[in-house]
């Protein structure tokens, strides 16, 4: 491999030790290889193991990739059932509107004003919390569970520090690092076995059947793999749960219900599911939900669903019949739509 490298010019970029060995007597050694022609489009980093793994974790990134797209950050998260609809509604009636969103007559400025006021509002009344909206939320990795990964990076880096300047104290660092990982392993299963537990014990102090009792039912259900088919129903009765089950099920079915050795006759006519469709169902649910419905001079309605806040009504005609040209009224429309909308 040495002689392939240099014969088409590649450099190796890893170039720590990345198993670590859980005997004393072996010797770490590099298992990765990563080979390029251009070096220095890359930048290669190497962390601790995880979990009881004996592979470092190696990092490479491209100088001149492009930005990670994905989500980063907080998303606030509004508790509406919790709000208190009574105390905003006084908030909003007794606010000051008029010096304090319609002193200016640009349009863009009345609408921040009235955006700011209308947040201002959500946040005294309404509870909220921001939640990390990227993919690698661990909502029970606790305080104690970041104290324990720190000490075990800090033990790691302290051991390659040591590794690397050939200290005599490297056999000792090696030591306190597997100390530091196993405990680092111990105290995130239980972390893991406590979260599990809470959830368990909300879950039980819900009454069976309640929507509470659904909703977190199907929010942990979705942390789980699941197959995109439920189990079947064999002919005697037994229930068919892995795929190939189900894969001889349908064979078998498909075998007793198939028309393709009857000559050229016709496939079997689709059973008639009704006359009720999508539409009707959508009609349905539809009709179950209350809205109210406030009318704007622009003929902009706004849904405001299960709660009335008929004290915005005058704010918002008050913006709406500001002087505006055609393009600016537009765009002071989609600004406010979107605060409203989140509001609601």
């Amino acid at each position: 491999m040495r002689k392939l490298a240099l014969t088409l010019n590649l450099t190796q970029l890893v170039q720590g030790a990345t198993r670590v060995p859980d005997v004393d007597s072996h010797t770490p050694n590099c298992l990765d290889l990563l080979l390029t022609t251009d070096p220095d489009r890359y930048s290669v980093s190497i962390s601790a193991p995880l979990g009881s793994s004996d592979h470092c974790l190696v990092k490479s990134v491209s100088v001149y990739s492009p930005p990670d797209p994905s989500p980063r950050g907080t998303r606030r998260m509004w508790r509406y059932r919790s709000a208190d609809w009574d105390g905003m509604r006084s908030f909003f009636a007794c606010y000051p509107w008029q010096p304090t969103c319609f002193s200016s007559e640009d349009a863009s400025s009345c609408a921040d004003a009235v955006t700011d006021v209308l947040r201002q509002g959500m946040e005294y009344y309404i509870p909220f919390s921001d939640v990390s909206v990227s993919g690698g939320a661990r909502p029970w990795f606790s305080a104690e569970c970041g104290r324990a990964n720190a000490l075990k990076r800090a033990a790691y880096r302290a051991w390659v520090d040591s590794r690397t300047r050939n200290s005599l104290d490297v056999s000792e660092k090696k030591k306190a690092f597997n100390r530091a990982a196993k405990s680092c392993k111990k105290v995130m299963q239980r972390a893991r076995f406590d979260h599990i537990s809470r959830i368990g014990n909300k879950l039980a102090s819900y009454p069976a059947g309640s929507k509470a009792f659904w909703s977190l039912a199907r929010s942990v259900e979705s942390n789980f793999c699941r197959p995109s088919l439920p189990p079947l129903l064999r002919p005697d009765g037994s229930l068919a749960h892995t795929a190939e089950e189900k894969a001889n099920l349908f064979a078998s079915l498909f075998a007793e219900s198939s028309r393709l050795d009857s000559g050229d006759a016709s496939p079997p006519a689709a059973p008639d599911g009704g006359e009720t469709s999508q539409a009707d169902v959508v009609r349905l649910v539809a009709f179950e939900v209350e809205v109210v419905e406030l009318y704007v001079v622009d003929a902009v309605v706004i849904e405001v669903h299960m709660m009335k806040l008929d004290v915005m009504n005058l704010a918002v005609m008050r913006l709406y019949v500001v002087k505006l040209d055609v393009v600016e009224f537009n765009v002071v429309r989609s600004m406010l739509w979107s605060d409203v909308v989140e509001l609601v």
